[in-house]
């Protein structure tokens, strides 16, 4: 296993590259987390650095970087997810009261700035693919959480092409959100 001070020094080495595909993965992996990408890179680091994680003497220390911040994402994906949920981001006017009881977990406030948000990235979403159909019959359906296999039906497509439009779908948000989504 590396040392602290090997992890310490194999970071201060870290070239523009290094850092550029470590804080583009760490976009990608924040989502759905309540965690920026900044701070998914920083606890990766700091865990490293403080010796919570350890890596191998043969695994490179980006790789092993990104595999922290991998590990970190799932756990707070799923500690998210056993939440209980009470509220709902979608503004129907005409939903019954239960779709507007607020989670403990979040104030009226919070609330209130997470579906302004959620609507905001709703529209940019749907302008940003407005002219691919696939895509956005991809986007929107993860978004409502459809399987892939539901994903194919609707869209007709097999394994092949769902990869391909969800890699068309990556590059053109990491084009249009270099530095993640900002409100």
């Amino acid at each position: 296993m590396r040392s602290v001070a090997e992890i310490q020094a194999a970071l201060e080495e870290f070239g523009s590259d290094d850092l550029g595909r470590l804080e583009r993965a760490a976009r990608q992996l924040s989502v759905g987390t309540g965690m920026g990408p900044d701070d998914l890179l920083q606890e990766a680091i700091r865990r490293a650095l403080e010796g919570e994680r350890t890596c191998p003497c043969e695994v490179e220390i980006s790789v092993f970087l990104y595999n922290v911040m991998k590990s970190i994402a799932s756990a707070s994906r799923k500690q998210i997810s056993r939440r209980p949920r009470h509220e709902s981001l979608d503004e129907d006017e005409n939903a019954g009261p239960a779709s507007r009881v607020a989670s403990r977990e979040r104030s009226v406030e919070e609330l209130l700035v997470a579906r302004a948000d959620y609507s905001e990235h709703l529209k940019a979403l749907q302008a940003l693919f407005d002219d691919d159909e696939q895509a956005l019959l991809v986007v929107m359906g993860d978004l409502d959480g459809e399987s892939a296999t539901v994903l194919k039906d609707m869209g007709a497509m097999d394994d092949k092409v769902l990869a391909t439009v969800r890699r068309r779908i990556r590059r053109k948000i990491e084009k249009a959100f270099p530095e993640g989504w900002k409100p």
